[in-house]
């Protein structure tokens, strides 16, 4: 009984030393008096010395400090995890808020290339339809090499229009309208 009680006392001195933690003391304290419980049997065993009354607890007093280590780290425990759950609800919180500026945003900017492809488009085809009508010779003959001219501002403005229907297109799979088209074509 007291060589166990010597080795845990030396375990709890080493330990309350070397970890210097809240409740450390509470088992070094406890450590001591079941140490001085242990030799005072030994003495009393011996008839060195008569047992005192306090004596007997000694060994309660050793298990309610070890009771108060555990509740303190328990408690200590408990209070991080609550911490670490509040850091966790906080920072998903700002995910989530995080999150839906990113959904608004996409929403915005989709609407913004929905709206500007319309609005090139209508004077885009008025180009195209104005050149074609001028290069068919519907306002005079032209001249080969103005005809030619007119040819290429047509084939820019064609261009032109491809670009914006691909922004079209893009804004509108980004929306989930763009519909699928199967149909056959010539290689050549």
């Amino acid at each position: 009984h007291v060589c166990l009680a010597i080795v845990w006392f030396f375990y709890l001195f080493v330990m309350g030393v070397k970890n210097k933690r809240e409740g450390s003391k509470y088992v070094l304290i406890g450590g001591i008096v079941l140490l001085l419980t242990g030799i005072n049997d030994i003495l009393n065993t011996l008839w060195v010395i008569e047992t005192i009354f306090l004596v007997p607890w000694g060994l309660m007093a050793f298990i309610f400090s070890q009771s108060a280590v555990l509740s303190i780290r328990f408690a200590n425990t408990f209070h991080r995890a609550e911490s670490l759950n509040q850091e966790l609800t906080d920072t998903n919180q700002k995910l989530e808020d995080a999150y839906q500026k990113i959904v608004e945003k996409e929403k915005a900017r989709t609407l913004f290339f929905h709206n500007t492809s319309h609005e090139l488009r209508t004077p885009l085809n008025g180009i195209i339809g104005f050149a074609e009508l001028v290069k068919n010779g519907r306002f005079g003959q032209l001249p080969k090499s103005a005809a030619l001219q007119v040819g290429k501002i047509r084939n820019l403005a064609d261009s032109l229009k491809m670009q914006v229907n691909t922004i079209l297109d893009l804004a509108k799979a980004q929306k989930g309208e763009l519909s699928l088209d199967i149909s056959r074509i010539d290689l050549n």
